[in-house]
């Protein structure tokens, strides 16, 4: 899954409602882009989930989570919540931030990741109910996991793992009294004797305080009472929501509570627990070792239902949810490119503009650029032309253009891929760990070229595999190490005609699923290597067929 194709999925889950309990349009639109890549997908109800294509029972299994369901929109939008709008670097669109950005970076993630030899299980599952801690939820699929040693779950956190996350309990209290007329001395008021209740839970403190948490927080958000202006009420309904850290259970909060009030109480749940990690675990270790900064999370999630230890994190701002004109901001998406490409080993250096770029290319050892087009002093495509010079190394560039001339323009300039701004981080982490596998397979298959020693001259054409070399008539040219993959395939098989397909399965190692970047490639290729691109010499069109390099006299 490409940014692009990405990007175009998150505007479709924006534009099909998806409460909770009705998400079902939403699960079959999850459902076959997973068919698309060719996964197994299973459904219950409308949760949707996929595994690992080699899953091995004897290794553990991490989970992915983002829940697919929102909440009605709340407050008066500017716009229409089902229509996704792109402006001024923020994604509008209901569900773009909670948690529409986390269910589509996770999904690409998996997409990329789920078909490699890992030293893990992955399965992704998005969830249904989540928003209302429904029944038909994450609850109802877990057990058809078997066995799942840790969990992310996706949620707006600014890309800030949540090790903590606070408990939740509601009750519905009942105070009690006697009926009578309010014009006599009558009757026991329910009200007043709930009023004596109310004022201990926004008064009582419990002792024990969080770290991450803070203290546990009660507080009373409706009552109902009476229905005659003249009649002294015999019942007296308040509900009380009640936020638990991780220092009591559920349970020893209401034995409490139940000790100090004369109410009675009905709770409508024990099972939304706080829950937490341990600052041991190896996940919660790799956090620290990537400088992120933990935190409790005070609104719950499908953690409090998950049987393993699990962490909340992902894109975008918990307090934009379930808000008016809800957006997810692409600032912070670029800010999270820097986290996802940690997590996975490698090493970053950041520039402000181009003038800086080189810099670094110049006294550190790079084995991939992500050049951003617009940028200070030096832009992007300068940058690329520059760095091009002297190095082979692959070259993803970001833009927020997205007309088939620029993309066009920043693959002859020596691009090796295009990624169209807004994205996702993992999303963009994808594309990084396919042109990295690319390029070391490349670099590997010229170490290995040394000892085999080929070299194939057509005419005024010479391609060294030995030494990664090319040359026109003598003269050097450089090529990227995609346009050396391509003309290699050709000079090794002068006059026969390849199809774009099979160019592509040949040089990236797999499924030809857009070759539209062929025909970009060979027609530098040709700029390159004729005299007259017009009227080619050497790399010839076969019209409705493909590519070939003609055999010379």
């Amino acid at each position: 899954m490409d940014a692009s194709g990405a990007i175009e999925l998150l505007k479709q889950i924006i534009s099909i409602p998806s409460f909770s309990k009705q998400e079902d349009k939403v699960a079959d639109l999850i459902t076959d882009v997973l068919k698309r890549y060719r996964f197994d997908v299973h459904r219950k109800g409308n949760n949707v989930w996929s595994c690992s294509k080699n899953f091995d029972e004897t290794k553990p299994t991490l989970l992915l989570d983002a829940h697919l369901d929102t909440v009605r929109p709340n407050g008066t939008w500017d716009s229409d919540p089902f229509t996704p709008i792109v402006k001024e670097g923020k994604l509008f669109g209901l569900g773009s931030n909670d948690t529409g950005g986390s269910l589509v970076s996770m999904l690409a993630v998996f997409v990329e990741l789920a078909s490699e030899s890992l030293p893990c299980n992955l399965i992704f599952l998005a969830s249904a109910e989540e928003e209302n801690t429904g029944s038909g939820g994450i609850q109802s699929v877990f057990p058809e996991f078997g066995r799942v040693d840790f969990a992310l779950v996706g949620e707006p956190t600014g890309m800030c793992p949540a090790i903590a996350e606070k408990g939740l309990m509601v009750l519905d209290c009942y105070a009690r009294g006697k009926a009578g007329h309010a014009a006599r001395e009558e009757g026991v008021n329910a009200i007043y004797e709930a009023m004596e209740d109310i004022h201990w839970f926004r008064t009582y403190r419990f002792e024990r305080i969080s770290e991450l948490l803070g203290p546990v927080k009660m507080s009373v958000t409706g009552i109902e009472a009476g229905t005659l202006h003249n009649m002294v009420p015999a019942t007296c309904h308040f509900m009380v929501d009640i936020r638990v850290n991780e220092l009591y259970t559920n349970q020893e909060i209401f034995d409490t509570i139940r000790d100090h009030v004369k109410c009675d109480m009905i709770p409508r749940s024990f099972s939304l627990n706080s829950s937490s990690v341990s600052l041991s675990h190896p996940m919660v270790k790799r956090c620290i070792e990537l400088g992120l900064s933990l935190y409790g999370s005070p609104t719950t999630s499908n953690q409090a239902v998950i049987p393993c230890p699990s962490l909340k994190i992902g894109p975008g701002d918990s307090a934009r949810s379930h808000t008016a004109n809800e957006y997810i901001c692409l600032e912070e998406i670029r800010d999270g490119i820097e986290i996802f490409l940690k997590s996975q080993g490698y090493h970053v250096y950041k520039a402000a503009d181009g003038v800086e770029g080189l810099e670094v290319i110049g006294r550190e050892t790079i084995h991939l650029a992500i050049v951003d087009i617009m940028m200070p002093r030096m832009d992007g495509v300068t940058m690329t032309i520059k760095l091009r010079e002297h190095h082979e190394f692959p070259v993803i560039m970001l833009s927020a253009k997205s007309e088939e001339t620029d993309k066009v323009i920043g693959l002859n300039i020596g691009a090796d891929d295009y990624v169209t701004k807004p994205f996702t981080p993992l999303e963009l982490m994808a594309r990084v760990n396919s042109q990295l596998r690319r390029y070391t397979r490349f670099m590997g298959m010229a170490q290995k070229k040394e000892e085999e020693g080929r070299n194939y001259i057509i005419g005024g054409l010479e391609l060294n595999e030995d030494t990664i070399e090319f040359s026109v008539d003598g003269n050097p040219v450089k090529l990227t190490p995609i346009e050396f993959k391509i003309l290699a395939l050709l000079m090794r098989n002068p006059g026969r005609v390849f199809s774009a397909e099979e160019i592509y399965e040949r040089v990236w190692n797999e499924k030809a699923i857009n070759t539209d970047t062929i025909m970009v490639h060979v027609r530098n290729i040709r700029d390159k290597i004729e005299i007259n691109p017009r009227e080619p010499k050497y790399l010839k069109v076969v019209w409705g067929v493909g590519y070939k390099i003609e055999k010379q006299p």
